[in-house]
């Protein structure tokens, strides 16, 4: 019994560890405006989608750079990146804005959960098809909405990717000063097998 507190509460410092981490490359996503610049991070690039979520509010979607399966995991749901949890952007269906600013690269959404972030945890349910985008340096790149229709809180579930970048953008240049509708790059992301 000892032995599993100890494990779990190891497993959670460690969770909490790697979150920290990664929000601290993060843009800092709220409602508010913000006069960030892209130039300013060499190598870097912004990434913007929106996720929304039928039949849970809680779900969890984790996603990754490829080649570095082991690190660097995001969780994200409908309000927000686990540890910058802020209100819904909407609500029919329920769902919300994200931008990230990411080192460039390939990466894959690759999990869910329907109550909690998870990685290596067994319970954490593997995409059938991992939606795949890449980052580019200096570059803006909306990637399309992500929507989740969660059927039950087993394995059951769908998705689909569409393009709501007309409603996304004017969202994100609010927010965003200093990015303009022009320089966002449209490149809708793809589920592979």
């Amino acid at each position: 019994m000892v032995g599993n507190t100890v494990i779990r509460s190891l497993k959670l410092f460690l969770f909490s560890a790697i979150t920290l981490a990664i929000t601290s490359c993060v843009v800092p996503e709220r409602n508010e405006k913000s006069d960030y610049l892209l130039r300013d991070n060499v190598g870097k690039g912004l990434i913007v989608f929106s996720l929304s979520a039928e039949g849970s509010r809680q779900h969890w979607v984790a996603f990754r750079q490829v080649g570095h399966e082991d690190q660097n995991i995001v969780f994200l749901n409908t309000r927000g990146i686990e540890g910058l949890i802020t209100n819904y952007d909407w609500k029919e269906p329920f769902g919300r804005l994200i931008y990230l600013e990411l080192d460039a690269g390939e990466y894959e959404f690759f999990g869910w959960h329907p109550q909690y972030p998870c990685s290596s945890d067994p319970e954490c349910l593997a995409l059938n098809k991992k939606i795949r985008f890449a980052v580019v340096p200096d570059t803006v790149s909306y990637i399309g909405n992500i929507h989740f229709t969660i059927l039950s809180s087993s394995q059951a579930y769908k998705y689909e990717i569409s393009d709501e970048f007309d409603r996304d953008i004017s969202l994100l240049t609010s927010r965003l000063v200093n990015v303009k509708r022009e320089q966002v790059n449209r490149e809708i992301a793809k589920a592979n097998k």
